[in-house]
């Protein structure tokens, strides 16, 4: 599998994990950088991919060299602002109507 890397704000890749391990040996690359697979996807692409897609790459099977991070990533969470407001708008036009028909 081959995977595009994200560091100090540049993707690069897609590289194979011997390629990022090489990376990790010669100190271009190090913990703070993060990782997500190369399924066919452009650069242009996988730079709108969101965060929970990315991994720290001592997080990807079979790179070595780097420690696992202190604190793990936060989740991918739904935006649920949309659908707080869905229900606020239907709770008021319920309450419009019964009003309306007393």
């Amino acid at each position: 599998m081959e995977y595009f890397i994200r560091s100090n704000g540049e993707i690069g890749g897609p590289f194979s994990v011997d390629e990022i391990n090489a990376r990790i040996a010669a100190k271009s690359l190090g913990a703070d950088a993060f990782a997500t697979a190369a399924l066919g996807e452009t650069k242009d692409k996988i730079a709108k991919a969101p965060e929970g897609d990315w991994l720290y790459l001592a997080e990807i099977p079979g790179v070595t060299g780097l420690p696992l991070p202190a604190q793990p990533r936060l989740a991918n969470e739904p935006n649920t602002w949309p659908i707080g407001c869905m229900v606020v708008a239907i709770c008021f036009l319920a309450a419009l109507i019964f009003a309306l028909n007393f």
